[in-house]
């Protein structure tokens, strides 16, 4: 599981590379990182109330759920920051994954590609039902 998180963050981080941003590309992939697991988030919530279960809409009770989702994306941001750059982790991430076989790297960034869409697409799909 953290190699595929491991993974997110690198087609994440070259992807901001090859866009353009040479300065500091860990400032858009950690933010997207982060997107994409209140996208998460909100997909376990959107099931478990279609279940009957809402997590959030059970803390729900004065407050607008979209506190929750900022509070956890800034809890993500901070988390996913200290973890990568500790260490310097991320430089070693990049150098690790940069080494691995084209075929590899394309098969993980289609991969990575699939996930995203995926997870954004269904939070638009089951936010009517």
């Amino acid at each position: 599981m953290i190699s595929f998180y491991h993974r997110m963050f690198y087609h994440l981080y070259k992807l901001a590379i090859k866009t353009g941003e040479k300065t500091a590309p860990l400032t858009s992939a950690l933010p997207a990182l982060s997107f994409l697991l209140l996208c998460n988030l909100m997909l376990i919530d959107l099931l478990l109330e279609m279940l009957g279960i809402g997590l959030l809409s059970s803390l729900n009770n004065n407050t607008s759920s979209n506190f929750y989702y900022i509070f956890f994306v800034v809890i993500m941001l901070v988390a996913n920051y200290i973890y990568f750059m500790s260490d310097q982790r991320y430089k070693k991430l990049v150098d690790e994954y940069s080494k691995r076989p084209i075929e590899e790297r394309k098969k993980w960034a289609r991969i990575t590609l699939i996930y995203a869409l995926v997870s954004i697409a269904l939070i638009f799909i089951l936010a009517p039902l």
